[in-house]
This record gives structure tokens, C-alpha cells and sequence, in this order.
């Protein structure tokens, strides 16, 4: 049967393109839920940056903490 490819929003895409980066960047053979969220705390637009700003969440802070994890 004929299996439709999913059809991503322009905001989803460049997450996953900056995921690939990040994971690229340390060096990383895969791509992983921590390289998601590394590279969403990048975009300095969207959602994701209002909700942090409006919570008062150092998104550096965060971002540190997460890779430090990882």
C-alpha cells in the first residue's frame, strides 16, 4: 500500500535540520530527544522562547544544564 510522506510545518523542519547540527557539533552519531530540545532553545522565536520568557527561564542556563546531561 501507498504510504503518504507527513507533511511537516516549516518550524518542525528547522528543529529537526538544528537537531542535526547540534548532533553534528558534539561530535554525536545520532540524533536524540536532547538535541531537540538543544536545538529548540536555540531559536530565539516561536513558541517554545515565549513560554520560556514569559516563565522567567534563562534559556543559556537551560540550555547549559541540558547539554550537561546529555
Amino acid at each position: 500500500p501507498f504510504v503518504e510522506k507527513p507533511r511537516l510545518a516549516t518550524s518542525t523542519k528547522a528543529a529537526l535540520e538544528m537537531s542535526l547540527r547540534v548532533s553534528l557539533e558534539r561530535a554525536e552519531r545520532r540524533i536524540g530527544t536532547g538535541h531537540v530540545v538543544l536545538a529548540v532553545l536555540r531559536s530565539e522565536r516561536g513558541t517554545v522562547a515565549r513560554a520560556l520568557a514569559c516563565a522567567d527561564v534563562d534559556r543559556s542556563v537551560l540550555r547549559d544544564s541540558v547539554g550537561a546531561v546529555m
